[in-house]
């Protein structure tokens, strides 16, 4: 009964409840951790396995990453699948930010034809990463992000769109800001920008 009414509270992951002699009670409990909130008819508060637990608070949503792509309709009916999805974006996101010096994540995107995108939370630029092969994608963001402030061209200020997400041909597309002309750096000259014309949605 006790272990019951602990476990019911939503930041409870779970519990565990023992007697000790002669008449006291221990009590173990498992605190939830919440990642980032999902974009479900309103915001929730994720853990770590996927699952929403809870609508959160302005306060409690304050400073994390939404999940979005996937609505309360979806979710409803493919629990698990959703669940699953979040699980992989939160890995997506931990591989992000083994690097503190990469800038700061607002938004993972879930596309079930696409796969995963992520929006920097200053300046909204995206970086489509696709499915698969996260590390090697992510070292080629950096890549782009040197390669630009090398240039002088505005470092991540100057991206709009990154497209990590299509077959390996050498370049890595990416749409600049104020009308500058797409631009990638090339696999083999890491740093180096070439022009090349960006995916059309």
């Amino acid at each position: 009964m006790v272990a019951g009414r602990v476990a019911s509270h939503p930041w409870v992951r779970s519990v565990h409840v023992s007697r000790r002699l002669p008449g006291g009670l221990v009590i173990d409990v498992t605190e939830r951790q919440a990642p980032a909130v999902a974009a479900l008819d309103g915001l929730y508060l994720v853990d770590d396995g996927g699952r929403p637990f809870k609508r959160a608070t302005m306060a409690e949503a304050d400073g994390l990453p939404v999940l979005t792509g996937i609505d309360r309709a979806r979710f409803a009916e493919m629990r698990e699948v959703s669940e699953a999805a979040f699980r992989e974006a939160l890995a997506v996101l931990g591989a992000y930010r083994r690097r503190p010096q990469r800038p700061a994540v607002g938004e993972i995107n879930i596309d079930p034809a696409f796969g995963f995108s992520l929006v920097l939370l200053e300046g909204g630029a995206e970086i489509r990463l696709g499915r698969g092969n996260y590390g090697k994608k992510l070292a080629q963001f950096d890549q782009i992000l040197e390669a630009l402030k090398t240039k002088g061209m505005g470092g991540r200020s100057a991206l709009r769109i990154v497209h990590l997400d299509l077959p390996e041909s050498g370049r890595v597309p990416v749409l600049l800001r104020g009308g500058a002309e797409p631009s990638a750096p090339s696999r083999s000259a890491p740093g180096k920008l070439a022009k090349n014309e960006p995916r059309n949605d």
